[in-house]
């Protein structure tokens, strides 16, 4: 927003709009453009050319809009950041260890006997047993 200093009709300050994502940049019959915003107490200004400085940055969504960097490749940024911190915290939390899978030549007695299994693995290779040896019993292999 520009503001001009009354007694030189100089411009005296720009202020940023509180809000980019709000502004509608609209064209009007004479060619000329203005725009309508939020500020932040909620109610809307409006602007025409010479009240405002825009500036448009490339890619232009078409001739009045840019887009802004912050608001498409910052979000863009943020999104991949998180995603890589909740990837390593899943890693880090099976201590760097890539998922295996056990083989065996026979079958369990049933899907009780193979809970059973699971829960007393993952207590064997938890905690403080963490990095110590286990046995894998029924002639299971890891793979």
């Amino acid at each position: 927003e520009v503001v001009l200093d009354r007694a030189t009709d100089a411009i005296a300050e720009l202020r940023r709009i509180p809000r980019p994502d709000t502004v509608r940049v609209e064209e009007l019959s004479d060619g000329s453009t203005r725009i309508r915003f939020r500020r932040r107490d909620g109610t809307e200004a409006v602007l025409v050319e010479g009240e405002f400085w825009h500036v448009m940055m490339p890619p232009l969504q078409d001739d009045l809009r840019g887009t802004s960097p912050i608001l498409v490749d910052g979000r863009e940024a943020v999104a991949v950041a998180i995603a890589l911190q909740q990837y390593a915290n899943r890693l880090f939390t099976n201590d760097a260890t890539p998922p295996y899978i056990f083989t065996m030549d026979g079958n369990f007695k049933g899907s009780e006997d193979k809970k059973n299994w699971l829960t007393a693995w993952r207590r064997w290779t938890t905690g403080r047993n963490r990095h110590q040896p286990g046995i894998a019993e029924y002639g299971m292999k890891p793979h």
